[in-house]
């Protein structure tokens, strides 16, 4: 691996309440391939790790949701 790689982490979403606006969450991790959280890294209800979704990804969620 080049270290000079940033890791992007994705999450389950398990009892988030954010995983719905978040970037992060992804339901179909592949554990093996892909970095990712162990657990969702929230504490009192916030996430350090949290990264809000554009309008573009917006988009794709609705796009996803006609296919």
């Amino acid at each position: 691996m080049n270290n000079e790689e940033v890791k992007y982490y994705v999450c389950s979403g398990e009892n988030c309440p954010l995983k719905s606006d978040c970037r992060r969450f992804k339901w179909d991790i592949n554990k093996q391939k892909e970095y990712h959280y162990a657990w969702p890294p929230i504490k009192n209800g916030k996430c350090k790790e949290y990264d809000p979704k554009d309008d573009i990804d917006k988009l794709f969620d609705k796009i996803k949701n006609i296919a």
